[in-house]
């Protein structure tokens, strides 16, 4: 995996982290433990393929419902 791919795994999973409010939750979701999560998120291993999609899952409906909000308040 190159570096840049690797930089954007980890801030999606960064992002989901935010969007979700803790390491366990997010963990939960993503069927991982919150140590190998920690590991992620540090750089220390590789986020997987499978992780990286569910976290981008996470980051998008996050995005569809903030883009609802906004249109039922205009």
């Amino acid at each position: 995996m190159q570096e840049e791919q690797r930089e954007t795994y980890r801030n999606t999973v960064r992002e989901a982290l935010a969007i979700v409010g803790s390491e366990d939750a997010l963990a939960l979701r993503l069927r991982v433990s919150r140590q190998e999560l920690r590991q992620w998120i540090d750089g220390e291993l590789d986020v997987p393929t499978r992780a990286f999609l569910d976290a981008v899952d996470i980051v998008v409906q996050a995005k569809i419902q903030q883009i609802g909000g906004d249109r039922k308040t205009h």
